[in-house]
């Protein structure tokens, strides 16, 4: 039952968003000023940043986002559970080793939700989670991503039918 709750706390959809023409070159120690998780409200999305030179990192970028979604919602804070749901959006951004690793240094809030809860719950999926080594086609010193972490976000009357809760 706890389980069910956990996953019911949060959006069950992945989306990802590949921008490999981006490049940034520095994990900036200062937050963006504005979200780059509002473009889609309600869904736990990722980016790639780095660039890609033409390598494919779709599936990659997939298997990432589902280690680290398993992690994340094992994590969840008793705030964001039922009854509370508390609501927000944390954006990390992480540097990806070719080994698979990520060295705490390199996992940075990005934009706070203001709960530190959401953040720590966010941070340690990253932080916890055992990734596979990157593409061997894909010759950078790291692969760079951010990741936006949607905390009940989408309410019950923006689900799709059959996922509204039953009326008592």
């Amino acid at each position: 039952m706890k389980s069910l709750l956990k996953i019911l706390a949060v959006s069950l959809m992945g989306f990802c968003q590949l921008a490999g023409g981006q490049n940034a070159a520095n994990i900036s120690q200062t937050p963006s000023t504005s979200s780059p998780c509002s473009a889609h409200p309600g869904v736990g999305d990722f980016e790639i940043l780095s660039k890609t030179y033409g390598v494919d990192l779709s599936s990659y970028a997939r298997d990432w986002w589902s280690i680290t979604y398993v992690n994340w919602v094992g994590l969840m804070p008793k705030s964001a559970q039922w009854p509370t749901l508390a609501k927000g959006q944390v954006s990390i951004r992480l540097r990806i080793l070719p080994d698979g690793k990520v060295k705490p240094r390199d996992v940075l809030v990005e934009v706070s939700s203001g709960d530190r809860t959401l953040e720590h719950a966010a941070l340690k999926a990253i932080k916890k989670s055992k990734y596979p080594p990157l593409p061997q086609d894909f010759h950078e010193p790291y692969l760079e991503m951010r990741a936006c972490f949607s905390y009940n976000m989408q309410s019950l009357e923006d689900s799709g039918p059959g996922d509204k809760a039953p009326k008592s």
